[in-house]
């Protein structure tokens, strides 16, 4: 009788054990908490500039966002661009952020309307956006 309470003891502890390890491993990354706005874009005949402000939240590294930008191109057909950043440094709490479509690539005209989204990496998702109209 002790011998199979010891023994239902043992297996329930190695049973706690293997799946407590086994949650740790499929953690997920919450996105971060951050804000942005004043988002903008602008064209210039050749290229889309768009413009954002980090307004609260996290500080961000360039390397984990993408910014995609969806619209009507200056070839009258939708279409989506993703802009990545290339400094090293922290994105921070009050740093207004540009991006500016490569020349040559498709770039959305004034008037036009445009989505920027800004996509965390890790998860995939959109953490800030807004549909803006191309000055």
């Amino acid at each position: 009788m002790i011998a199979t309470v010891l023994l239902i003891g043992i297996f329930s502890f190695a049973a706690v054990v293997v799946g407590a390890i086994i949650s740790d491993s499929y953690r997920v990354e919450s996105d971060p908490l951050v804000d942005f706005s004043d988002f903008a874009a602008e064209s210039t005949g050749s290229t889309t500039t768009i413009t954002f402000t980090h307004v609260g939240g996290e500080s961000l590294d360039p390397k984990s966002i993408n910014v995609v930008i969806s619209g009507i191109n200056n070839l009258d057909r939708t279409s989506s661009t993703t802009l990545q950043f290339e400094p090293d440094t922290e994105i921070t709490f009050g740093e207004t952020l540009q991006l500016t479509t490569a020349p040559g690539d498709p770039y959305y005209p004034a008037g036009n309307q445009l989505r920027i989204s800004i996509i965390y990496k890790p998860s995939g998702n959109e953490i800030a956006g807004e549909t803006v109209t191309v000055t």
